[in-house]
């Protein structure tokens, strides 16, 4: 593409130009009408700032229940569900909206007999810890997961019991992950995302849900479910590891297009083309 794209000065200017690059290869826009986006974009970025320092100062007492609003079949399907005994659930989620204030939402609704657990990036910001010690305090506790081997066996572990798993998915997969995982489409480029939640699901029979925030500011956020889908009908686990795959990054692209401006994970998807191409080579070679 041409570097026409307007610029500023400093890091701020750069990354307003990586996104607003990224906005016209993704959704197909001119660049005058990505390069204000973009502007939305790191706007957004400073309302989700003010909400997490918020959250984290007051917890659940700081949020506007009465602000939120709930959409789509998931929410009153699945954690209907999950009052069956056994029947886990594999919620994924992209950084989108006000996404805290969305999450403490979620746990309000948590079943109270179910373990929960969580899964953290390892170079993660160090708030998240104190995050989920928040979420803990306005109802049950949430295990707090690394990427290591380790909690993997305990999110395995958290779902055969019955639990529920949350985790982000919109990220580039980290350089230790399964080689073989398998690319997929992304706004019409191949692309890699961290398949571990999937895995979990497709291992235990768990649901598999998606939801995002959006909303313009964290005062007034809706909230949007998937309807989620069953893998447990699929004849065997890589048929069915396929079809989650397809499923969870046509979810991200929806989701992405219904809110191109609030996703705050712009500047990462050059890298997960990145990866996608590399796989998307190595499988036919």
């Amino acid at each position: 593409m041409s570097g026409s794209f307007g610029r500023r000065g400093g890091r701020r200017g750069r990354k307003r130009h990586a996104i607003a690059h990224y906005m016209s290869e993704a959704l197909g826009e001119p660049e005058s009408v990505a390069n204000r986006w973009a502007a939305e974009v790191l706007d957004h970025e400073r309302r989700f700032s003010r909400d997490y320092r918020e959250v984290l100062r007051t917890g659940a007492p700081g949020i506007g229940w009465d602000a939120f609003e709930l959409a789509g079949p998931m929410f009153y399907r699945s954690y209907g569900e999950l009052a069956h005994p056994g029947r886990p659930l594999v919620v994924l989620m992209p950084h989108m909206g006000c996404f805290v204030s969305g999450l403490f939402h979620l746990h309000r609704y948590s079943p109270s007999n179910r373990p929960l657990c969580a899964f953290r990036r390892s170079e993660g910001p160090v708030q998240t810890a104190r995050l989920f010690e928040r979420l803990g305090d306005s109802g049950p506790s949430v295990a707090l997961l690394d990427e290591s081997c380790d909690a993997a066996v305990r999110a395995y572990t958290c779902l055969r019991r019955g639990g529920v798993l949350f985790s982000f998915i919109d990220a580039p997969i980290h350089p230790d992950s399964v080689p073989s995982c398998d690319p997929v489409e992304l706004f019409a480029m191949s692309a890699a995302l961290p398949d571990g939640p999937i895995r979990l699901a497709v291992a235990t029979g768990a649901l598999l849900g998606f939801v995002f925030v959006s909303g313009s500011g964290p005062r007034c956020l809706r909230i949007t479910f998937s309807d989620p889908i069953d893998l447990t009908s699929e004849p065997d686990q890589q048929r069915a590891l396929g079809v989650a795959r397809r499923w969870m990054a046509a979810q991200l692209e929806c989701a992405i297009t219904a809110s191109p401006t609030e996703w705050l994970n712009w500047p990462l998807l050059g890298e997960m083309w990145k990866q996608g191409t590399w796989r998307a080579r190595n499988l036919t070679s």
